[in-house]
Parts: C-alpha cells; sequence; structure tokens
C-alpha cells in the first residue's frame, strides 16, 4: 500500500519532469527558429502576358538556391500558361485553334479545356456578356495595334466584325476544341492571368509555402499572413484618370483572391466621348455605363477574373442583381460628377463591414 505522502512527491516528481521536458521543447524549437534567421517578405518579380507578375513569400531567410527553387517554380507554371493560353505565342495551344479552319478540331491539354468551361460558364449566365471571342470588335474599336484606329467604326464594319464573334460558335468536345464559324478566335487575356495566379499559388502551396501573396497582371491571391499574423492586405483603387488613389484596403487571410476590372486605364476620347477598350458583344459597342470599375473576391482567381470583366460588361444596373443572385463578393464603383458612388453585394459587405472603406484606410 502506498502512502499518501509517497504519492504527492510521485505527483510532484512528474509534473517536474514535465516542465523539464516542456522547457527543453520550447527552448528547442527557439533554437531552431533563431538558427533559421528571423521570418522575412521575400519578394520575387518579372514579365509574362504582356504585363508583370509579383510574388511575396513569407519564410526565414532564404537561401540563393532555396531562391532559386521558388523563382524556377514560377517561371515553370507561368510557361505552361502561356504555352497553351497565350494568344501572342505563336505556337501556343490557343493560337493553334484561331488559326485552325472552321470544323477544324485542335488537340489541347485538359487545363485549356477546363478554363474554357469556366469562360463558357460565365458566358451563359450573362447572355454572352462575356465572350472570349470578342476580339474582332476590340480591335475594330481601336484597342488592338494589328487592326486597331481610334474612330467610330462604320455600321457595316462592325456587322462583319460581329459575324466573327460568339461563344457558341467555340466547340469543346473531351480534350479538342472546334469552331462553327470561320474566322473566330480566341483571346483569354480576360480569365487567363487569374488562372496564372492560381497555378503559381498551388505550385509554392505544394513546396510547403503556407504565407504567400501571388499577383499577375493586378489579379492577386493570397493565402496564410504576412510575418507577425498581420493580415494580407489588398488595395482597392479610386478610379481615375490622373494618378492612382487607393479608395481602400481588404484585410485577407484565408485562400482567397481579389480581381478588378475597369475603364479607368484604358480608353480614349472620341468627340469628347469616353471610349472605353471594354466591349459589350451583345451590343457590338464599348460600355456607355457610368460604371468606373468592378472587383470580385472568389477563392478561384480564374473565377474573380472573368466575373471581374463580366459584371464590367455588364454594369451596375444588370450587374448587382446577377451578382447577388448568385452570392458574389463584388464591390461596383461609378462614376458621378462628385466621388465615385460604391455599392457592395451583401456578401462583399459580410466581408469589409458597413463602414468601408473607413476613415482609417482612405
Amino acid at each position: 500500500m502506498t502512502s499518501a505522502s509517497s504519492k504527492d512527491t510521485s505527483s510532484r516528481n512528474s509534473v517536474l519532469l514535465a516542465t523539464v521536458v516542456l522547457a527543453l521543447i520550447v527552448g528547442f524549437v527557439w533554437v531552431s527558429r533563431k538558427s533559421s534567421g528571423p521570418v522575412t517578405v521575400e519578394t520575387f518579380s518579372g514579365s509574362t502576358m504582356a504585363t508583370t507578375w509579383s510574388v511575396k513569400v513569407v519564410s526565414a531567410t532564404l537561401t540563393p538556391a532555396k531562391r532559386g527553387e521558388i523563382l524556377d517554380a514560377i517561371n515553370a507554371e507561368l510557361e505552361k500558361v502561356n504555352d497553351s493560353m497565350s494568344h501572342y505565342r505563336k505556337g501556343s495551344e490557343i493560337s493553334r485553334f484561331n488559326e485552325a479552319k472552321a470544323g477544324q478540331w485542335v488537340e489541347v491539354s485538359t487545363p485549356l479545356v477546363e478554363l474554357l468551361q469556366v469562360a463558357r460558364g460565365i458566358s451563359e449566365k450573362t447572355d454572352g456578356a462575356f465572350d472570349v471571342t470578342v476580339g474582332p470588335l476590340v480591335g475594330l474599336w481601336g484597342f488592338d495595334d494589328k487592326e486597331g484606329r481610334m474612330q467610330e467604326p462604320a455600321a457595316e464594319e462592325m456587322e462583319a466584325a460581329g459575324n466573327r464573334v460568339g461563344f457558341r460558335h467555340l466547340l469543346i468536345e473531351d480534350k479538342r476544341i472546334s469552331k462553327d464559324k470561320e474566322g473566330l478566335r480566341a483571346d483569354l487575356s480576360s480569365i487567363a492571368k487569374g488562372y496564372a495566379v492560381d497555378r503559381v499559388a498551388l505550385a509554392l502551396e505544394s513546396m510547403g509555402y503556407q504565407d504567400i501573396m501571388v499577383e499577375v497582371g493586378g489579379e492577386i491571391r493570397v493565402r496564410g499572413s504576412k510575418p507577425g499574423g498581420v493580415p494580407w492586405r489588398i488595395g482597392v483603387e479610386k478610379p481615375q484618370d490622373d494618378g492612382r488613389q487607393l479608395l481602400g484596403g481588404i484585410d485577407l487571410t484565408e485562400p482567397i483572391s481579389v480581381a478588378t476590372s475597369g475603364d479607368y486605364r484604358n480608353f480614349y476620347l472620341l468627340d469628347g466621348v469616353r471610349v472605353s477598350h471594354t466591349i459589350d458583344p451583345r451590343t457590338r459597342e464599348p460600355v456607355g455605363h457610368a460604371t468606373a470599375s468592378v472587383t470580385v473576391v472568389h477563392p478561384q482567381c480564374e473565377v474573380a477574373d472573368g466575373w471581374a470583366t463580366a459584371l464590367t460588361v455588364l454594369g451596375a444596373k444588370e450587374g448587382i442583381p446577377l451578382a447577388e443572385k448568385l452570392g458574389l463578393e463584388v464591390l461596383f464603383i461609378e462614376r458621378t460628377d462628385g466621388e465615385p458612388k460604391l455599392t457592395m453585394t451583401s456578401a462583399f459587405r459580410k466581408r469589409v463591414g458597413d463602414d468601408w472603406p473607413s476613415r482609417e484606410e482612405e
């Protein structure tokens, strides 16, 4: 039989042993962190898809070899996207489709088929306001160096270009694509940058990096946080023609993406009237409503990218009811004579709060 004092002594010894073990573990972790260096934000950047890219990785100070591995992984993913989806690159999958004759099937990769299916879904939900075949009209209105001129096209020119547009004429079957209208071409610039962001982010996550920010051409995906657990803050610009000014910031930590589309960077004036590079395939003309920019928050950057363009074409009047119906997180900014008008969907408002942008963010 064991006495009470013996039990107390045994208990104290157990507590002491546990404390010593805990101290050793904490000490080991502290030494490990100290030896690996302070946690910092490592930045990488470059150019791709006729734009720029930037990647931030939160990590202990990286060795040159580790930095090289990260850079190689980023470039490898971007090259895959260009080889498949860049209409600027001769020999890419989408270029081979563009050069093909009507009725000719082109074998393509599964990722391209999947992205085209995402694009088709957005096109169907917007009754054709989003259309990856709208290129001939974009060029006709002066936003393509090969075809462009800054003047209003004649009615017959718009008719001819419009006859080469229509997402329903892009046919998808298993791992091949075709067209049933001669001259149909696909331009994925309204969704491929977002797809590239997703691919780079997933590659870095597979390498064990959990606190990252990936940006391609302004489309962004984040995961985790900055050093000290500080959320990533993604700025939303005030749409204005002269310079850049932040309207507010969105704090994000979960794997999430932000994409913005607007008419305040790429436009020209024709007889005093703004001509936007955003063309409505349904009317064959540049959008003429007051919506200046649309910001979409979504787990997938390719989806955010596509919807930002689609809702910019629709404008606030058509776009807000649709975005609410679909439960999308969207911020519409409309141009007015004074301060811009902000309209948020309920899902976006739930994320940022009723007082966004607060005075501290201005």
